[in-house]
């Protein structure tokens, strides 16, 4: 039987920690799915409590990173400030 994309992404935030959503775009494709099935799914993880996010400020863009939530004892944030999606999301609605 072939292993779901989500549990495929559970893993491999469970070895790597926080992870770029692009790079996993380029897992899922790697995996023989479609990149935005990967946001899609990082979506409902994230809805459902198994996985964080954190909207990442870079030099000229911002991007998501993704972690699996058991690993939030140790979770520290590495940006100075964060926003989650849904916080960009009514930020967007909002102007």
């Amino acid at each position: 039987m072939k292993q779901s994309l989500s549990n495929k992404i559970i893993e491999h935030l469970k070895r790597r920690g926080w992870t770029n959503g692009n790079d996993l775009e380029v897992f899922a494709i790697q995996e023989g799915y479609k990149g935005s099935t990967a946001s899609r799914v990082c979506r409902q993880l994230r809805e459902d409590g198994i996985i964080i996010d954190e909207l990442r400020k870079g030099d000229s863009v911002e991007s998501v990173w993704y972690k699996y939530k058991r690993n939030l004892l140790s979770y520290q944030s590495t940006t100075q400030s964060t926003n989650t999606i849904t916080d960009l999301q009514a930020k967007l609605k909002n102007s």
